[in-house]
C-alpha cells in the first residue's frame, strides 16, 4: 500500500493492483500532474509535504479513471464531517 495525505484527506493506492494495471490512467488523468510510474504502480513527482499542503487538488479524476478503465487499485479518501440530525 502506497498512501500519501492530501490538503483535506488522503490517496492510498492499492500496489497489488496497480501492478497488474499496463494502461495507468490514473496518471494520465492527474490535472496537476503530480503522479508518476514507479515500481509498477502510480507515486508522486513532488514531495509528500507539497502533496499535503495542496498540490493534490482532490479532483478526483485519478479515482475514476482507475476505476473505469484501470484495475480500481487507487482511492481518495475524503472525510465528510457528519450532518447534524
Amino acid at each position: 500500500m502506497y498512501k500519501f495525505k492530501t490538503l483535506t484527506g488522503e490517496i492510498a493506492i492499492d500496489t497489488e493492483k496497480c501492478s497488474a494495471c499496463r494502461a495507468k490512467p490514473c496518471i494520465a488523468a492527474c490535472l496537476p500532474q503530480i503522479l508518476k510510474e514507479e515500481n509498477a504502480h502510480p507515486a508522486l513527482v513532488i514531495d509528500r509535504e507539497a502533496a499535503a499542503k495542496g498540490k493534490c487538488i482532490e479532483c478526483l479524476a485519478c479515482e475514476l479513471d482507475c476505476h473505469y478503465q484501470g484495475k480500481g487499485g487507487l482511492t481518495v479518501l475524503l472525510p465528510l464531517p457528519e450532518v447534524p440530525a
